[in-house]
């Protein structure tokens, strides 16, 4: 398909769907960061992390830059899924949809939902004793469950995932085609 017989509302949206993906997966990184590195915010990013909203938080620079560096590998598993999602969006909106990278992408981005779900109840339980460690007391706090947003993010990974599938098999069988022709 031509760039030119694109409809311009979706090249337009795949335009803007690639710089959101962009932006996005800045911001988050720069979140992340921000939310463990000011110490005001500190309290509130490992409360976010562990999901202990009322147990007592020992936050120490060794927990401060733990914390930071824990969240954020979790994090760029997801920005590696945005970026791929840029990517794709981009080539669509240049009209490459039945090329080999966009099957691909659909399942870079599907794999990326389904290990940052995978990976979430994970970190959470990391989190929370770290967080929780009270070192006078020698006391903390063990956690671990699997929330449905978690599951429904697993659920949607693994449709992407199939549908990338799907859509390297169409543009495997298109590629064929246009052997035969």
């Amino acid at each position: 398909m031509e760039a030119t017989r694109i409809p311009p509302v979706n090249k337009r949206l795949c335009r803007v769907g690639a710089a959101l993906a962009a932006v996005t997966a800045v911001f988050l990184v720069a979140g992340n960061a921000a939310m463990w590195l000011v110490p005001q915010w500190t309290e509130d990013a490992a409360r976010n992390a562990s999901y202990l909203w009322t147990q007592a938080i020992f936050i120490t620079p060794l927990v401060r830059w733990v914390g930071f560096g824990v969240t954020s590998l979790h994090l760029f598993v997801l920005v590696w899924g945005l970026l791929s999602m840029r990517t794709l969006f981009r080539l669509l909106a240049a009209g490459e949809s039945f090329v080999a990278q966009t099957g691909l992408l659909l399942r870079r981005f599907g794999v990326a939902l389904l290990i940052y779900a995978c990976l979430t109840p994970v970190v959470r339980s990391a989190m929370a004793p770290l967080v929780t460690h009270d070192p006078a007391r020698h006391e903390l706090y063990v956690s671990f469950g699997i929330r449905g947003e978690e599951i429904v993010i697993a659920l949607i990974g693994a449709l992407i995932l199939v549908f990338g599938s799907v859509m390297a098999d169409a543009t495997r069988i298109a590629d064929e085609n246009r052997e035969i022709i």
